[in-house]
């Protein structure tokens, strides 16, 4: 449903179903990832990040979403951000986005307010 929405340019629509179904399935990458993709879309690269970092911590094995971020940072102009995205290291964003896992699983308010 999210995914239509954003597509029918309704993004905080698009929004409100991301976090219903991150309600239902908090750790569902996918998830993360189209949430990510709505941020980026509004330009709020910060939540956008965090996405797509709390969807890798959740499935560290989608290395396409290295490139997500990359190419997120680059449009933001933080080159010092997308140089460590390549390092394909989730560490090095610990200390500048908060970043969920499956230990930690917030209400998706939470995760993308604070």
């Amino acid at each position: 449903m999210g995914s239509s929405l954003e597509r029918l340019k309704q993004p905080e629509k698009a929004i409100e179903a991301y976090h219903k179904a991150l309600e239902l399935h908090p750790n569902y990458p996918r998830v993360w990832v189209n949430l990510g993709v709505t941020y980026q879309d509004m330009g709020d690269y910060k939540k956008s990040a965090q996405c797509f970092l709390s969807a890798l911590s959740l499935n560290p094995k989608a290395v396409h979403l290295w490139r997500y971020l990359k190419t997120m940072f680059n449009a933001e102009n933080k080159p010092d951000l997308a140089s460590l995205a390549e390092k394909k290291d989730i560490n090095l964003f610990r200390d500048k986005f908060y970043i969920v896992s499956r230990e930690n699983l917030p209400t998706p308010a939470k995760t993308i307010t604070k």
